[in-house]
């Protein structure tokens, strides 16, 4: 679904829940302790923070035009 993400089970693949994110969302990468998604939103220019625990978008960033791709590098 365009600006969603979508949750699944993973052992199903049956839908558990939705979260709308941003017009255009397209790619996804896990903080490397897993708590966290994180989304590119191509049309809304953002990317979108959500804690994977509450399903919820925690923050949401302004990127510029078109954000394709994301690797999340802690430091």
């Amino acid at each position: 679904d365009n600006g969603k993400l979508v949750f699944l089970n993973a052992t199903d693949g049956t839908k558990l829940d939705e979260l709308a994110t941003g017009a255009g969302a397209h790619a996804l990468a896990f903080s490397a302790n897993g708590a966290k998604a994180y989304v590119t939103n191509q049309e809304a220019a953002t990317v979108s923070v959500v804690d994977l625990a509450t399903r919820q978008v925690v923050k949401t960033i302004g990127v510029g035009d078109k954000p394709k791709c994301i690797v999340f590098r802690s430091f």
